[in-house]
């Protein structure tokens, strides 16, 4: 999923290319009602993704989710839609008696979700007290407070321990493979 939140911000025309393949996807319904700017097609379904996994207790997927979107904010191509149905689902929260999902999930997304570590998400991490590298987890054992990551520059695996877990930076505590 990391990956997709790269992909999503490298470009100026990934807002269009995302909102024709997102547009298979979507109700027809739902495509005529969305006539906001580019992107506004994926922000609505990333959103309504978002928040079925917490429905579902896809915590880790919701997770997920919420960092790309927050991460999307700070593309120039998606703040734009990002802000506009932000800003709707705000709007929608003060006047329907019932609470709709993907507003709530959208609050999440401005306070910020909890962070949970899943298959595949970027963090950074400390070896032994240098400085910070770029890793890709791989799994993650809760259980045991143990990740297993890839290191983004060597390609080493590395099994960690989250000791001091602020954000996305890990601490190491084990040696690598």
């Amino acid at each position: 999923m990391g990956l997709i939140a790269q992909l999503l911000k490298s470009s100026s025309t990934s807002c269009k290319i995302a909102d024709a393949a997102v547009a298979g996807a979507m109700d027809p319904e739902e495509l005529t009602a969305l006539k906001g700017p580019d992107g506004e097609r994926t922000v609505s379904f990333l959103f309504s993704f978002g928040a079925t996994c917490m429905e579902r207790s896809g915590l880790e997927w919701a997770c997920s989710m919420a960092n790309i979107l927050q991460g999307l904010v700070n593309a120039v191509a998606w703040r734009d839609s990002l802000l506009s149905h932000i800003t709707n689902s705000i709007q929608s929260l003060r006047e329907k008696e019932v609470l709709d999902l993907s507003s709530i999930f959208a609050l999440f997304v401005i306070a910020g979700f909890p962070e949970v570590l899943s298959i595949g998400n970027q963090v950074k991490y400390n070896e032994n007290g240098t400085e910070a590298r770029l890793g890709v987890v791989l799994k993650h054992y809760p259980d045991k407070h143990m990740t297993l990551l890839i290191d983004t520059k060597s390609r080493k695996r590395h099994s960690v321990s989250f000791i001091d877990y602020f954000g996305t930076l890990i601490s190491f505590q084990y040696t690598t493979y």
